[in-house]
């Protein structure tokens, strides 16, 4: 209760009293004693300022508790306020020294990989009759007296193995330095083959062979661009050759996606059609069709425009449509190419 309406009621309690006292007096006709009401007066009046007193006392009191608790309060807001802001600039700092260590791990990530692999504007090339290399060359574009002979060097791809394994190598009119990834000449060696074998490589350097899914992945994605060389012959001696320029297999995950970048050539554009495409074989075929209709393994894509890895017919005609070595802006469907080789080698040799 305020204290102005507590001093009204005590007010007018007092006058209340006084009205009854005065009635009863005149009923009853009784004289009072002047003296004594005007004490009795004084005596209530005391009482009244000594309550007036402590009621205004006791309301001080709590105004001055209030006033604490109003600081105390506002003393709390500001605290409350200060470690926000604190929080906020330490959700800042840990955002800033967070991404500061994701850039330095992405610094010493790419260092690794020009350890492993080497930069390639430093990376050496090393020609027929060149320098030797140190340790094993990565491929047929750097060359070792210690491990290159008759058409073939002995290379190691560090993020492939630590082992070595034989590829075959090119000189042609295209260049020098080719790795010969596929090639087929006379039909000693059967490509109607399984995954597996697709994957890991088979035939020979000396003749016909595959060099492996595994080994492609890491050969056009840990030594910088590589360009891809396609060149065809028919069975009346006509030879073209079709070139792309970025070169790619993805990994296994990705069904060993194929890449090309851009073409030229005079055997016509027939690849870049399957490009994006991913690898198919007998016993591992996406397409549900295309190897069971055109026989080999290849990037098949609904189906094809080429088929480097189809049956190898020893005439030029094909027993079914599109079964043979097949490439459609070179020869017909109904034709099969006499020999063909895939080699590839870095862009910026």
């Amino acid at each position: 209760m305020q204290f102005s309406t507590y001093v009204g009621v005590i007010l007018v309690a007092g006058l209340l009293c006084d009205a009854a006292n005065a009635e009863i007096d005149s009923e009853n006709d009784t004289d009072v004693d002047l003296k004594t009401w005007i004490d009795t007066v004084i005596l209530s009046n005391g009482k009244i300022q000594s309550q007036l007193e402590l009621t205004q006392s006791t309301l001080e009191h709590q105004l001055a508790t209030t006033g604490k608790v109003e600081e105390e309060v506002k003393y709390s807001n500001e605290v409350l306020e200060t470690i926000l802001q604190q929080s906020g600039e330490g959700n800042k700092k840990s955002d800033d020294f967070f991404k500061e260590i994701r850039g330095n791990l992405g610094e010493i990530s790419s260092k690794i990989d020009e350890i492993a692999v080497g930069p390639k504007s430093l990376s050496p090339h090393y020609r027929i009759g060149g320098p030797k290399p140190f340790g094993y060359p990565k491929s047929c574009a750097e060359y070792s007296e210690d491990y290159c002979e008759d058409g073939t060097c002995r290379i190691k791809v560090p993020r492939y193995s630590s082992e070595e394994f034989v590829v075959a190598c090119d000189d042609n009119k295209e260049g020098n330095g080719w790795t010969i990834i596929q090639k087929r000449q006379d039909g000693s060696v059967n490509f109607q083959r399984n995954w597996v074998d697709y994957k890991s490589g088979f035939g020979s350097a000396n003749g016909e062979y595959w060099i492996g899914l595994d080994k492609l992945h890491a050969l056009t994605t840990t030594q910088g661009r590589q360009e891809l060389l396609v060149i065809l012959e028919d069975y009346h001696g006509n030879t073209k050759y079709a070139r792309y320029d970025a070169f790619e297999v993805g990994p296994e995950s990705q069904r060993y996606k194929l890449k090309l970048g851009s073409y030229k050539g005079d055997a016509g554009d027939s690849l870049s059609y399957h490009e994006n495409a991913g690898f198919h074989t007998k016993d591992n075929d996406g397409t549900k069709k295309c190897v069971r209709d055109y026989k080999g393994g290849w990037w098949y894509k609904n189906c094809l425009r080429t088929n480097p890895n189809g049956i190898y017919y020893r005439t030029e005609k094909a027993a079914f449509l599109g079964s043979g070595i097949y490439w459609r802006t070179f020869v017909d469907g109904n034709y099969s190419l006499k020999s063909i080789k895939l080699l590839i080698r870095p862009k910026d040799y």
